[in-house]
């Protein structure tokens, strides 16, 4: 998900943590080798039992819709190019929605958007103020999966950097992002280009990274651990959008 090095990032923590390694069972980078092997042997076995065909196209994405047909594909998945600091929302559904397959044809042909910065863009000093109190649920659910065992030697703790952590991934989000909505008028875009966003997600979750399982469950440590050692923070939020009709342009 984020632009560093570490081959881990990017694939399911849960899905690598559960592969086979051998005898060196605590071999993170070994599970990952097997994990990729095999995700790649099972695409391959698929690809040889299909006709298909690839095409790559070395442009700019705003020049997509002069080399591609409209209303032809099932599923188009954008990365976070509909993030503010990118294309933007607006500008992404005006070149992605044409694109679509229509509701006739096929009322099941989704764009899949991601809004990576999305939340961090929104919150403001109040929101992070609130949730920085000892008695607030975030902090008492933190609590939780790190317990203080010590007083922090400096500003650079590790324990303080774990905290900082682990509080984006126990924060719960929704009313931050629906605010994003709010504020860039997804709803009024997406009607004005002919397109709604889904209510129930079929393809991803809406918040794929956040912490599925509750402080006590089984797994929920481990969970807890896998989820603040990878590359994401629990903020990564999807859309899936739907057409449904040709749009005002």
């Amino acid at each position: 998900m984020t632009d560093n090095a570490d081959p881990l990032n990017g694939w399911s923590s849960e899905e690598v943590a559960d592969t086979s390694s051998g005898a060196a069972t605590a071999d993170i980078y070994g599970k990952l080798f097997f994990y990729i092997r095999r995700l790649l042997r099972s695409f391959l076995d698929r690809l040889s039992s299909l006709n298909i065909s690839f095409e790559i196209l070395q442009i700019d994405v705003s020049s997509l819709p002069d080399h591609l047909e409209t209303d032809a594909f099932s599923r188009i998945e954008v990365s976070n190019i509909s993030d503010a600091g990118w294309l933007g929302i607006h500008y992404t559904l005006g070149l992605m929605v044409p694109l679509l397959q229509t509701p006739l044809e096929n009322p099941h042909a989704t764009l899949i958007t991601l809004f990576m910065n999305a939340v961090d863009e929104t919150l403001t000093d109040q929101d992070k103020i609130r949730d920085l109190t000892p008695h607030s649920t975030t902090t008492k659910r933190l609590l939780k999966y790190l317990p203080p065992k010590r007083r922090p030697t400096s500003p650079y703790d590790p324990t303080l950097i774990k905290v900082s952590l682990g509080r984006e991934l126990v924060t719960t989000y929704e009313d931050i992002f629906d605010r994003y909505l709010e504020n860039f008028m997804f709803r009024e875009a997406a009607d004005f280009l002919g397109a709604t966003m889904k209510k129930k997600h079929t393809i991803i979750d809406k918040w794929p990274y956040r912490l599925k399982l509750r402080p006590g469950q089984p797994g929920a440590q481990d969970e807890f651990d896998r989820r603040i050692s990878g590359g994401v923070s629990g903020k990564e939020r999807y859309v899936e959008w739907k057409r449904t009709h040709r749009g005002m342009l």
